[in-house]
């Protein structure tokens, strides 16, 4: 995709849902602060604190935590698509766009997403392509694989708790050769550094390893509608 196509995502803060005009400020935010192509990813909310007190209380590993909450963000995305007959449940980059060019404002169904973008990510990792594969396709990707192997090997989620929407959010922005990450949040900030920001606990753990530094970060408190850039 070109610069004119490419999308920015929106991350909102599962603690919004609770909004009762949640769906208006959404949209002036999105129209006042010249967001362009803006792709939702919406937080797990209460439902991932509800995974979170399911695991103390069941025992199961962070791995079917992990899944179990990004899951819960799936639910959030399904749940605020029912606020706004704009909003639309979309999976890939090209679904985003086209719902974009439609007048519509994808909401990303981050379940399928993930498990999308890691497949792929597993297969460009395999040692040796399919011998099924042509011959000069097979040359590129073991070319591509060569060069991106270091980066590629660290690019799966981890799957613990170090990793919520927020980290979720800044992976797809590198997935997705994203320029702009917009921070919809309940609260304020000083800073945006990543590593600052996730010291004050406003983010995740990981946010800092999962944000590109080519990406630029914005912060806007959805309930004041301040924007910190």
């Amino acid at each position: 995709m070109n610069e004119r196509t490419k999308v920015e995502i929106v991350k909102l803060g599962g603690s919004l849902l609770s909004l009762p005009d949640l769906s208006a400020r959404l949209f002036d935010a999105i129209e006042n602060h010249r967001m362009l192509n803006p792709v939702i990813i919406v937080g797990g909310g209460t439902l991932a604190d509800e995974v979170r007190g399911l695991q103390h209380l069941a025992g199961f590993d962070d791995y079917h935590a992990h899944w179990l909450a990004i899951d819960a963000m799936s639910v959030n995305s399904t749940q605020l698509c029912r606020l706004n007959s704009r909003l639309s449940l979309t999976v890939t980059q090209e679904e985003s766009f086209r719902s974009l060019q439609a007048g519509k404002i994808p909401v990303l169904n981050i379940l399928k997403v993930v498990q999308q973008e890691e497949a792929t990510l597993e297969w460009l990792n395999q040692e040796s392509p399919s011998q099924e594969v042509a011959g000069s396709f097979t040359s590129s990707i073991v070319s591509l694989e060569t060069g991106l192997q270091t980066s590629l090997s660290h690019s799966r989620l981890p799957r613990s708790w170090d990793v919520t929407s927020d980290s979720i959010a800044a992976w797809i922005c590198s997935r997705w050769s994203c320029s702009r990450l917009w921070m919809l949040k309940s609260c304020d900030t000083s800073t945006l550094e990543p590593s600052a920001l996730a010291r004050r606990q406003l983010v995740d753990t990981w946010f800092p390893n999962a944000l590109p530094p080519e990406v630029r970060l914005h912060w806007v408190n959805l309930r004041n509608g301040l924007l910190f850039c």
